[in-house]
């Protein structure tokens, strides 16, 4: 199938409250009361063989973008955070999900998702354009025994990935 989407993502009270949150004496938060919706439109074609296989490719596009932004006063030394709408964002993603029942009393369940794009946003008078990318895997697997009981296991990993303003290290959870 062929999808066409937009979605309107607007600031949550957190993020729109203006009192000042002080951490300790070098570091403040506080919202932003003139903080406007993210807009993003995503077009995408997707398919799915026998509920088994999904797969998805798409192209999105989304502006006013939300981020915490990081003000420090060079006086005092004090760290102001407080959401701002930067800038804009395009890229392509791709995801890959599968179903695939074992037998009887085994279920697993992948979901690869990948995404590559380029953010522009403007930061202390001065507009900047950085590449983002993201890989995720999820999987999980269930173990059914005496008919009516079941165990699960699963694992998210993120390797090493680019963001707005560098890039972070991978991150796994597993749990049972």
């Amino acid at each position: 199938s062929i999808a066409l989407r937009s979605r309107i993502t607007r600031p949550d009270y957190r993020s729109l409250n203006p009192f000042v949150n002080i951490e300790d004496e070098y570091n403040i938060q506080t919202g932003n009361p003139y903080l406007a919706p993210e807009y993003t439109y995503t077009a995408s074609v997707d398919y799915s063989w026998h509920y088994v296989l999904f797969a998805s490719l798409g192209y999105e596009f989304m502006r006013g973008g939300v981020e915490d932004m990081l003000y420090i006063d060079k006086v005092t030394n004090v760290a102001l955070s407080r959401p701002e709408n930067i800038g804009k964002m395009h890229g392509m993603r791709a995801s890959l999900f599968a179903n695939i029942p074992v037998g009887k009393w085994w279920m697993m369940m992948w979901n690869v998702n990948y995404s590559l794009g380029q953010q522009t946003f403007d930061y202390e008078s001065s507009t900047e354009k950085s590449l983002v990318s993201s890989l995720q895997l999820f999987t999980m697997h269930t173990f059914t025994f005496c008919k009516h009981y079941s165990i699960d296991f699963g694992l998210w990993w993120m390797p090493l990935s680019r963001n707005t303003f560098g890039s972070s290290k991978g991150t796994v959870y597993s749990w049972a």
